[in-house]
């Protein structure tokens, strides 16, 4: 039998993620099995436990892992060129087309809306203070483009209004998919109309 080359078994771990990250989004921490992500993964038990040593790092590897992954495209319009007030514009657009449109942000936030968060297990984990982490250089980031677009003074409350719009639309997208049909770039218009 051949030897697994390093790329194998990074792609072994990359599917691992996706199919929990499906099982996750669909039944939550507490009802997803080990047995069910290894089969939706189309890997042994054996082989998940040579990648993550249980369920919860799996779960909290999710949260780092695919956040970055999902909001790195995202996060990149904030770093064109161009008029700040524009990029800003963009950038909303940008995370309201991936709320609606993309699958994986999607099951990240049906994980993230399903209670398991504030599971002892999860309060204090690495997961959740990644997350916490990028919210906060988000805004950060954001300010910085607020700031070059004249508003110095009031810039981190600026971003942290967007922040805090992006996070409602994403619950309610994830609620209730119907509330944020509309256009990405005409909601994000509307919104930012009052915060610019």
């Amino acid at each position: 039998m051949p030897r697994r080359t390093p790329e194998d078994a990074a792609k072994t771990r990359e599917t691992i993620l996706d199919a929990g990250l499906r099982v996750f989004a669909e039944l939550g921490f507490a009802a997803a099995q080990l047995e069910e992500i290894a089969k939706r993964a189309g890997v042994t038990r054996g082989a998940f436990y040579h990648h993550f040593t249980n369920k919860a790092d799996l779960y909290g590897a999710i949260l780092r892992e695919r956040w970055t992954s999902v909001m790195a495209p995202v996060l990149d319009v904030l770093c064109t060129e161009g008029e700040p007030a524009a990029k800003i514009h963009g950038f909303v657009a940008s995370f309201l087309r991936a709320v609606q449109t993309d699958p994986q942000m999607q099951a990240l936030m049906q994980m993230s809306l399903s209670g398991d968060l504030s599971l002892p297990d999860f309060r204090d984990d690495a997961g959740i203070a990644h997350k916490q982490g990028a919210l906060e250089e988000l805004t950060i980031s954001l300010a910085k483009v607020l700031e070059a677009a004249g508003h110095s003074a009031d810039a981190l409350d600026r971003a942290r209004t967007i922040v805090i719009f992006l996070n409602g639309a994403a619950v309610s997208a994830t609620l209730h998919p119907a509330s944020v049909s509309a256009a990405p770039e005409r909601l994000a218009a509307l919104f930012l109309d009052g915060v610019l």
